[in-house]
Protein backbone atom coordinates (compact mmCIF):
# COMPACT_ATOMS: atom_id res chain seq x y z
CA UNK A 1 0.00 0.00 0.00
CA UNK A 2 2.72 2.78 0.66
CA UNK A 3 4.08 2.09 -2.62
CA UNK A 4 1.01 2.54 -4.25
CA UNK A 5 0.23 5.57 -2.52
CA UNK A 6 3.04 7.26 -4.11
CA UNK A 7 0.87 7.22 -7.34
CA UNK A 8 -1.97 8.65 -5.95
CA UNK A 9 -4.16 11.42 -8.25
CA UNK A 10 -5.15 14.43 -6.29
CA UNK A 11 -7.94 16.79 -7.60
CA UNK A 12 -9.90 14.53 -9.91
CA UNK A 13 -12.92 15.51 -10.63
CA UNK A 14 -14.57 12.21 -11.81
CA UNK A 15 -13.43 7.95 -10.95
CA UNK A 16 -13.02 7.51 -14.82
CA UNK A 17 -10.40 10.70 -14.70
CA UNK A 18 -8.83 8.62 -11.69
CA UNK A 19 -8.97 5.96 -13.39
CA UNK A 20 -7.37 7.12 -16.42
CA UNK A 21 -4.60 8.89 -14.73
CA UNK A 22 -3.45 5.77 -12.30
CA UNK A 23 -3.39 3.87 -16.01
CA UNK A 24 -1.17 6.66 -17.68
CA UNK A 25 1.24 7.07 -14.70
CA UNK A 26 1.58 3.40 -12.87
CA UNK A 27 4.94 2.12 -13.62
CA UNK A 28 4.74 0.07 -16.70
CA UNK A 29 5.58 -3.31 -14.58
CA UNK A 30 2.56 -2.75 -12.51
CA UNK A 31 0.74 -2.44 -15.76
CA UNK A 32 0.89 1.13 -16.32
CA UNK A 33 2.04 3.08 -18.96
CA UNK A 34 4.85 4.65 -16.96
CA UNK A 35 3.99 8.59 -17.57
CA UNK A 36 4.84 11.25 -14.92
CA UNK A 37 1.61 12.30 -12.69
CA UNK A 38 -0.51 14.79 -13.85
CA UNK A 39 -1.77 17.65 -12.20
CA UNK A 40 -6.01 17.07 -12.06
CA UNK A 41 -8.21 19.63 -12.84
CA UNK A 42 -5.45 22.51 -12.91
CA UNK A 43 -6.67 26.24 -13.27
CA UNK A 44 -5.05 27.88 -16.01
CA UNK A 45 -5.63 31.74 -16.77
CA UNK A 46 -6.75 32.52 -20.37
CA UNK A 47 -6.92 36.44 -19.81
CA UNK A 48 -5.23 37.52 -16.88
CA UNK A 49 -6.95 41.32 -17.25
CA UNK A 50 -10.84 39.91 -17.19
CA UNK A 51 -9.44 37.30 -14.91
CA UNK A 52 -11.15 34.38 -17.11
CA UNK A 53 -9.46 31.01 -16.47
CA UNK A 54 -10.13 27.28 -18.04
CA UNK A 55 -9.47 24.15 -15.77
CA UNK A 56 -7.68 20.87 -17.67
CA UNK A 57 -8.57 17.62 -16.26
CA UNK A 58 -5.02 16.47 -16.89
CA UNK A 59 -2.03 18.47 -16.92
CA UNK A 60 1.16 18.29 -17.67
CA UNK A 61 2.62 21.85 -17.06
CA UNK A 62 6.40 21.23 -18.07
CA UNK A 63 5.47 20.02 -21.75
CA UNK A 64 2.32 22.26 -21.40
CA UNK A 65 -0.01 19.21 -22.64
CA UNK A 66 -3.64 18.70 -21.29
CA UNK A 67 -6.18 15.91 -21.31
CA UNK A 68 -9.57 16.45 -21.14
CA UNK A 69 -11.73 13.53 -20.47
CA UNK A 70 -15.49 13.89 -21.93
CA UNK A 71 -17.42 10.96 -20.33
CA UNK A 72 -20.76 10.35 -22.45
CA UNK A 73 -22.99 10.98 -19.29
CA UNK A 74 -21.92 14.80 -19.69
CA UNK A 75 -20.54 15.87 -23.03
CA UNK A 76 -23.30 14.17 -25.55
CA UNK A 77 -25.48 16.70 -25.64
CA UNK A 78 -25.27 19.51 -28.56
CA UNK A 79 -24.68 22.35 -26.64
CA UNK A 80 -22.16 20.69 -24.50
CA UNK A 81 -20.29 19.69 -27.65
CA UNK A 82 -20.23 23.48 -28.62
CA UNK A 83 -18.52 24.81 -24.85
CA UNK A 84 -15.78 21.87 -24.95
CA UNK A 85 -15.11 23.00 -28.49
CA UNK A 86 -14.68 26.37 -27.39
CA UNK A 87 -12.63 25.12 -23.95
CA UNK A 88 -10.08 23.18 -26.54
CA UNK A 89 -9.62 26.05 -28.24
CA UNK A 90 -9.09 28.61 -25.55
CA UNK A 91 -6.71 26.47 -24.27
CA UNK A 92 -4.94 25.75 -27.20
CA UNK A 93 -4.25 29.86 -28.15
CA UNK A 94 -2.38 29.68 -24.87
CA UNK A 95 -0.66 27.04 -26.35
CA UNK A 96 -1.37 23.84 -24.50
CA UNK A 97 -1.32 20.78 -26.38
CA UNK A 98 -4.78 19.26 -25.70
CA UNK A 99 -5.64 15.96 -26.19
CA UNK A 100 -9.57 13.86 -25.60
CA UNK A 101 -10.03 11.06 -23.79
CA UNK A 102 -13.10 9.21 -24.04
CA UNK A 103 -15.20 6.34 -22.23
CA UNK A 104 -13.95 4.29 -25.21
CA UNK A 105 -10.58 4.79 -24.00
CA UNK A 106 -11.41 3.17 -20.73
CA UNK A 107 -13.34 0.81 -22.29
CA UNK A 108 -10.18 -0.48 -25.50
CA UNK A 109 -6.91 -1.13 -24.39
CA UNK A 110 -6.08 -0.26 -28.47
CA UNK A 111 -7.71 2.69 -27.47
CA UNK A 112 -6.10 3.34 -24.17
CA UNK A 113 -2.77 2.33 -25.85
CA UNK A 114 -3.25 4.87 -29.07
CA UNK A 115 -4.01 7.50 -26.34
CA UNK A 116 -0.83 7.20 -24.11
CA UNK A 117 1.80 6.99 -27.13
CA UNK A 118 -0.04 10.14 -27.98
CA UNK A 119 0.69 11.75 -24.63
CA UNK A 120 4.09 10.56 -24.60
CA UNK A 121 4.70 12.03 -27.50
CA UNK A 122 3.30 15.40 -26.73
CA UNK A 123 5.52 14.47 -23.66
CA UNK A 124 8.66 14.40 -25.16
CA UNK A 125 8.90 10.80 -24.18
CA UNK A 126 9.18 7.05 -25.94
CA UNK A 127 6.79 4.72 -24.79
CA UNK A 128 8.80 1.48 -25.86
CA UNK A 129 5.81 -0.77 -25.84
CA UNK A 130 8.14 -3.55 -25.80
CA UNK A 131 8.42 -2.76 -22.03
CA UNK A 132 4.68 -2.63 -20.74
CA UNK A 133 3.23 -6.01 -19.49
CA UNK A 134 1.23 -8.48 -21.03
CA UNK A 135 -2.15 -6.95 -22.62
CA UNK A 136 -4.63 -9.43 -20.53
CA UNK A 137 -2.75 -7.72 -17.52
CA UNK A 138 -3.27 -4.30 -18.49
CA UNK A 139 -7.04 -4.61 -19.59
CA UNK A 140 -7.18 -6.50 -15.88
CA UNK A 141 -5.55 -3.25 -13.96
CA UNK A 142 -7.86 -0.73 -16.03
CA UNK A 143 -10.77 -2.93 -14.95
CA UNK A 144 -9.85 -3.02 -11.37
CA UNK A 145 -9.11 0.95 -11.48
CA UNK A 146 -12.55 1.75 -13.11
CA UNK A 147 -14.14 -0.36 -10.43
CA UNK A 148 -12.28 0.59 -7.45
CA UNK A 149 -12.67 4.29 -8.68
CA UNK A 150 -16.83 4.08 -8.83
CA UNK A 151 -16.89 2.27 -5.49
CA UNK A 152 -14.90 4.83 -4.00
CA UNK A 153 -17.83 7.22 -4.45
CA UNK A 154 -20.38 4.81 -2.17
Amino acid sequence: MARAVRYAVDGSASPMETALALMLCLPKTAGGYGLPKPQMNRVLPLDAETGRVRVADLFWPEAKVAVEYDSDAFHAEKEKLRRDALRRNQLESQSVTVLTATAEHLSSLAALDELAGQIARALGRSLHRGRLVAAGERAALLASLKQRSIEGLR
